[in-house]
């Protein structure tokens, strides 16, 4: 039988850090916007897709904005340790 456990020391950091960047994102911002949607009182549902996929494209953007900023920091390269905003 195959072992599926997976050997968390073996991913690098950038990537580790970069998807708990976008599930933070996920969390604070794109299940408020889908819950303003709903509405418990008349039971309707009108949810605005097109901002939660603005929402959801921003969170994609930081996710990676932080992958680049901590691979930089791993491999000493002061530009890519800026990130995307290079602020």
């Amino acid at each position: 039988m195959p072992n599926l456990t997976t050997n968390w020391n073996k991913i690098p950091r950038q990537y580790t850090e970069g998807l708990k960047e976008l599930a933070r994102i996920v969390l604070i911002a794109v299940f408020p916007v889908i819950l303003l949607g709903l509405n418990p009182v008349n039971g309707t549902v009108t949810i605005k897709w097109n901002v939660v996929g603005v929402v959801a494209l921003v969170a994609v953007i930081k996710s990676f904005d932080k992958y680049v900023h901590v691979w930089g920091k791993e491999n000493n390269n002061e530009s890519a340790e800026l990130g995307l905003t290079r602020f």
